[in-house]
């Protein structure tokens, strides 16, 4: 009977330890993000966190972008451009297309959606600095990709 209160005892405080490391996590995840919107306004973005989604929406010369903080330690960021519209194209058309760009090209990923291919590129970061120092980088990988992509199908 005692090996049983014992284990109920372990049980709880391993739950509520990870309640409160999930609590920390998300207070460090807001954090997070409200330096990157501060640098985003620093730079002369539109930048604001869509709360349904708790992402960060900004624009770049009329192109729009979202910025999706994960929960880690580094923190796993995904930054994604507007979709390409693949409206008339058969889906087993745009999945080898897709397939075959994401083969060659190692530092951004397609994924379908519907009737549109979201533009995707990933980084792991400790710091704001250390995301907002490539950022620039990344949103050209993502344009580039993005247009090779809408040319392939004249979009």
């Amino acid at each position: 009977m005692r090996a049983i209160y014992i284990t109920f005892a372990l049980i709880f405080l391993s739950i509520s330890q990870g309640l409160y490391a999930q609590k920390d996590m998300a207070s460090r995840q807001r954090a997070f993000q409200s330096e990157v919107i501060n640098y985003l306004h620093s730079e002369g973005y539109t930048a604001e966190i869509a709360t349904e989604e708790n992402v960060i929406i900004f624009l770049s010369e009329r192109v729009t972008y979202a910025i999706h903080v994960n929960y880690a330690d580094p923190f796993l960021i995904f930054l994604q451009r507007e979709n390409v519209e693949l409206d008339g194209v058969d889906q087993t058309t745009a999945l080898d297309s897709i397939n075959t760009i994401n083969k060659n090209h190692k530092s951004a990923r397609f994924i379908l959606v519907e009737t549109s291919a979201a533009c995707i590129v990933q980084q792991y970061a400790y710091t704001v600095e250390e995301f907002t120092a490539v950022l620039p980088n990344l949103i050209q990988v993502l344009d580039i990709e993005h247009d090779k992509l809408a040319k392939m199908f004249g979009k």
